[in-house]
């Protein structure tokens, strides 16, 4: 968002915390907390504190919101965003509570032309660049859904466009199927929450069968999870950059980049496709060799280099990449559209 928007949130944390007597109150009924470690406790409180400050609630039919319900709604909204950051919900800030299910007119027109209008009752609903509706009847007592959570993911639907159950959250797994077929390096664990361990010989054969097939085309990323009986763990990927080929490109391509640690007990394996070959370099160096004329590079891997040599080690690099925000975009694209001409491997004040 910029620096503007990280004092302004430096000074709500520093002024405002959550009262450990509210906080209790608010979530006893919300079992799923408890299972969050004390550090993903405490990173939840601060987004709640932020999502308070930034959101705007407003009562419908007559309802006087409390205060823990303030709080219960923002609890479990911050929840999908945990370790993704605020801005995540950025572009909108109302939250409209209703006492009970409430109606929405509807219209569509079939096929043949005819209209069809219908009252809608919801429990909930979220609207494109507008506020988020929540039934307070539903969300404090359906045991049968969550309709605050199940809302607010809609909200992270729709910033890929309309809700169409693909969120962008599909990036961060698109990066892991990316990640396992090319390098063999699975971001997983199993049923019990054990992490894959490939120093194990039937789990590096298991994982094997996975990126190969992968390769092959056989099956679906969530098929063959399913069938190791696995689940990602994306929790420990960050958000990077993202890049547009320029319309000059033969190939075009619209890609997010991640960083995430080598997963414990996992070595990279390179498998013959994509990648012609795979070996470990300082990012400098490598950003050097790239300027040199010495290794030819695209576009993102050249800027990524270059923008983690700037960090003294990988403590810092993590440090930086708390936010969920990215941290560069390709430019390249727009200046070529704009009619200006880079060479590659070129930079300011090098002739």
């Amino acid at each position: 968002m910029g620096w503007l928007t990280d004092w302004r949130r430096r000074r709500v944390l520093a002024r405002h915390r959550i009262d450990d007597a509210l906080w209790d109150d608010a979530t006893r009924g919300l079992e799923f907390i408890k299972g969050l470690s004390s550090p993903e406790t405490e990173k939840l409180k601060r987004l709640v504190v932020l999502f308070l400050a930034e959101k705007q609630f407003a009562a419908a039919h007559g309802l006087e919101i409390s205060d823990a319900m303030r709080l219960s709604i923002a609890v479990q909204a911050c929840l999908p965003i945990l370790e993704l950051g605020l801005d995540w919900y950025a572009g909108w800030s109302g939250v409209v509570v209703y006492p009970g299910d409430f109606r929405v007119r509807r219209t569509e027109v079939d096929e043949h032309g005819v209209v069809h209008e219908w009252d809608d009752e919801l429990a909930g609903e979220a609207m494109p660049g507008g506020p988020v509706v929540i039934s307070w009847d539903a969300a404090a007592h359906d045991p049968a859904m969550n309709v605050v959570i199940h809302e607010f993911a809609h909200k992270l639907d729709m910033l890929s466009g309309a809700a169409d159950g693909l969120p962008p959250l599909a990036f961060w797994v698109t990066a892991a199927r990316e990640l396992v077929e090319e390098t063999g390096l699975l971001v997983g664990c199993d049923a019990d929450g054990r992490p894959v361990d490939t120093r194990d010989p039937v789990v590096r054969e298991r994982v094997e069968r996975v990126r190969h097939a992968l390769a092959a085309g056989g099956a679906s990323f969530h098929a063959l999870l399913e069938r190791e009986g696995w689940h990602l763990d994306l929790a420990p990927f960050r958000y990077l950059s993202h890049f547009i080929t320029p319309p000059s490109s033969p190939i075009r391509f619209t890609a997010r980049f991640f960083l995430a640690p080598v997963p414990t007990g996992q070595e990279p394996r390179l498998l013959g496709g994509e990648a012609s070959e795979g070996f470990w370099i300082d990012p400098a160096e490598g950003h050097r060799r790239f300027l040199a004329g010495e290794m030819q590079m695209a576009e993102p891997a050249d800027c990524g280099l270059r923008y983690l040599s700037g960090f003294d080690g990988l403590d810092d690099v993590w440090a930086a990449h708390t936010d969920g925000r990215h941290k560069f975009h390709g430019i390249l694209d727009r200046i070529e559209a704009a009619g200006f001409s880079i060479p590659r491997g070129k930079r300011p004040g090098q002739g």
